[in-house]
């Protein structure tokens, strides 16, 4: 609806538009009947033009079929200034169908007024593209992550069906079956609670099914059933202004910034680096009295990468090595998903890393 909203103001923005206003309110009349039709059912368009004014320029008469998502219209022509026209509903048509009266002149031309606003009347009716589902199941209904699942269905008034589900960038993804069938497909192990799938038309969404997802961790501390759950030996080192760690299974370096708002210490932004593999970086300065090189570990994200040295600042201790339990999510900021990170600091406080921006909270902490 918002892409024909926006293409009605384009065409009034470019060429304002008579809608059978005046001059020729009652001169130009169109009507379809029925109202409603299903794809592939016929429907009638009856209408009449008095000619007069800029209409005496007329040659014919133009009808334009079209749809506000779907492309190109359909378009019939010559046609006479008065008479009825019957024309199938596109099987493709879903929700609407637009009928658009209009003229062109002796040279081809679409007929205007003389302050070019163009000459025209429209309708619309509703397409009823709704499926007969005798069934639409899903087996197992409950998985195990990563496993697959068994979709069956039947419909009555559709050759074909759509079936749809949620691709891994939260974009669903369209397959086109048979009105009779099943498939096995396989869930993304990126998922760890629940997948939805759906069958329908292009347009239209008839009916869904719920695959419930069994989580293999019994107790975590994430929003819903994480990624991963593991203990994993982690290097810190505190700066001015924020602290770097890395994980010791995968090397990869996080950057806690300090809080945005000094009187509150319970969220600020962070950075992430990817170091495959470790290259130790000799810093060959000297830092002020009472503050200290970044570790070997730090030390090549710190002078080389943009902003980092000039936010964190020196550190203000040795690096240090402690345990934590970190867990991995697929959460989402929006519509847009990304890898959240939850593990414990070591004051105890159990951090929250989030996407879109990207920032940590503090949700809990032990006293």
């Amino acid at each position: 609806m918002q892409r024909r909203v926006l293409f009605f103001l384009v065409v009034v923005l470019l060429f304002p538009v008579v809608r059978a206003q005046e001059p020729y309110a009652d001169a130009i009349s169109l009507s379809v009947s029925p109202e409603t039709a299903r794809p592939g059912e016929v429907v009638t368009l009856t209408w009449e033009v008095r000619r007069r004014g800029e209409l005496n320029r007329a040659e014919h008469v133009v009808i334009r079929l079209s749809h506000p998502n779907l492309y190109p219209p359909v378009y019939y022509e010559p046609l006479p200034f008065s008479g009825t026209l019957e024309v199938t509903i596109p099987d493709n048509y879903y929700d609407l169908a637009e009928f658009q009266l209009s003229f062109r002149d002796a040279n081809g031309s679409e007929l205007r007024q003389r302050d070019r606003r163009l000459i025209f009347v429209e309708t619309e009716i509703v397409v009823d593209d709704d499926v007969d589902i005798l069934y639409f199941t899903a087996t197992p209904e409950t998985i195990d992550r990563g496993g697959s699942v068994t979709l069956s269905w039947e419909v009555t008034n559709k050759d074909t069906v759509m079936l749809s589900y949620l691709g891994l960038n939260n974009i669903y993804q369209f397959e086109q079956y048979p009105a009779k069938g099943s498939v096995t497909l396989t869930v993304p192990d990126v998922f760890t609670t629940a997948y939805f799938y759906s069958i329908g038309t292009e347009g239209t969404m008839g009916a869904a099914v719920v695959v419930h997802i069994r989580c293999p961790f019994e107790d975590y501390t994430a929003a819903a059933c994480p990624l991963t759950a593991e203990n994993i030996e982690v290097t810190y080192q505190p700066f001015e202004h924020g602290t770097m760690y890395q994980w010791g299974d995968s090397g990869k370096i996080f950057i806690l910034y300090d809080p945005y708002d000094r009187v509150s210490a319970d969220t600020g932004g962070y950075r992430s680096f990817e170091i495959h593999p470790l290259n130790p970086v000799m810093i060959e300065e000297t830092p002020p009295e009472g503050l200290f090189l970044p570790a070997p570990e730090f030390a090549e994200v710190w002078l080389n990468e943009i902003n980092v040295r000039e936010t964190l600042g020196w550190a203000t201790g040795e690096a240090a090595v402690y345990t934590t339990h970190r867990e991995t999510a697929r959460e989402t900021a929006g519509k847009y998903p990304y890898i959240a990170e939850y593990f414990y600091r070591p004051d105890g406080a159990l951090i929250h890393t989030e996407g879109n921006p990207l920032y940590w909270r503090v949700i809990s902490a032990e006293e």
